[in-house]
């Protein structure tokens, strides 16, 4: 039901759990418990029915509209381009990856959008760069906003029995801790989240750590092509006998009660925007190592991007910054009953 007395919020929403549609269910959250009236819409989530009278409606309600935008989505900018009525337009870009890729038409849609947008949030200052080598330019002077809001402390136990007995007893039986926000795609030839970069070092930490843990947030594996990538990445793990020491995390799981108990957070990523899982290490007090592919928040350790040995080296510095044991020893897992998987 469309309803034009209140503002509309558009961006992608849980499931899939991810970076975006993370920050969009704290951010909704946030708004609603402030007492602000708006209505949320998921593009992918719509019937064909329902895009059609979401595009008409964008392009033809006569009334003013309030418009934030926090994904790119092309019939809904194409409908907003059209648009001759008042429409107050905020958008919220997240990386600026989307939209470095367009087709020569949707760059003409975007552009256009563009250039309508009223108040424009970047979640770091590397976006407006991205968003130049790509030839747009900005209409008005960005407003610098990390994507990051605290996970509500509530939702821990919840999240906890999702883990199940298995998840839980790797987490006490395992230490240092690694965790890691798998991927299910390959940018420029290689896991874009680094996957084969941790196992390199849990596979060197256990020689001086033997209760080495890796926990892989990977809600499936992609594509044949990423299906033949993680195969392999699993006779890999067998032959060096690691496969005990790492636990895939599948399915539609947070992984933020997770971070809170690593030793390490790593994100070894080949391309990123202003990461939610980084944020949620900081906020928690947990040593962070990623790639220096793009600007990330002080207080990460870089390491240079792809490059297994020097990953291997910022990991064990962090370790030894803080006790092999790492902060994962100061958030025991709480005792409670929980289902079996």
């Amino acid at each position: 039901m469309i309803n034009p007395g209140h503002r509309y919020i558009l961006g992608n929403l849980p499931p899939p759990v991810g970076g975006v549609s993370t920050f969009m269910r704290r951010h909704l959250s946030r708004l609603r418990a402030s007492g602000e009236q708006f209505e949320a819409r998921d593009w992918v989530k719509m019937s064909a029915v329902e895009r059609v009278r979401w595009i008409l409606f964008l392009a033809l309600f006569p009334r003013r509209l309030q418009l934030e935008f926090n994904a790119y989505e092309t019939w809904a900018m194409g409908a907003v381009v059209l648009r001759p009525f008042r429409t107050h337009l905020t958008l919220r870009i997240h990386s600026g990856g989307p939209e470095s890729r367009l087709s020569p038409g949707r760059q003409w849609i975007f552009r256009r959008f563009l250039g309508r947008v009223d108040h424009l949030i970047l979640v770091g200052p590397h976006v407006r760069d991205v968003l130049a080598r790509a030839g747009f330019e900005l209409p008005c002077e960005p407003e610098i906003q990390p994507a990051f809001l605290p996970p509500p402390p509530e939702d821990e136990p919840a999240i906890l029995q999702t883990y199940g007995d298995r998840g839980l007893s790797f987490l006490e039986s395992h230490s240092p801790l690694l965790v890691l926000q798998g991927s299910d795609t390959f940018h420029d030839g290689v896991d874009l989240y680094g996957t084969d970069l941790a196992l390199d070092v849990l596979a060197d930490l256990r020689r001086t750590h033997p209760r080495a843990g890796l926990v892989v947030g990977s809600p499936s594996r992609g594509d044949a092509a990423f299906q033949a990538y993680c195969l392999g990445l699993d006779d890999r793990m067998a032959a060096e006998g690691i496969q005990d020491a790492v636990w895939i995390l599948d399915g539609e799981r947070e992984l933020w009660p997770l971070i809170k108990r690593a030793s390490v957070f790593l994100r070894p990523t080949t391309s990123d925007g202003d990461s939610i899982g980084v944020r949620e290490a900081l906020h928690f007090g947990v040593p962070v190592v990623a790639s220096d592919v793009v600007p990330r928040p002080d207080g990460v350790r870089l390491f240079a991007s792809r490059d297994s040995e020097d990953l291997i080296r910022a990991v064990r510095a962090a370790l030894g910054a803080t006790g092999a044991e790492g902060a994962g020893a100061s958030h025991p897992v709480p005792q409670q009953s929980h289902r079996p998987r």
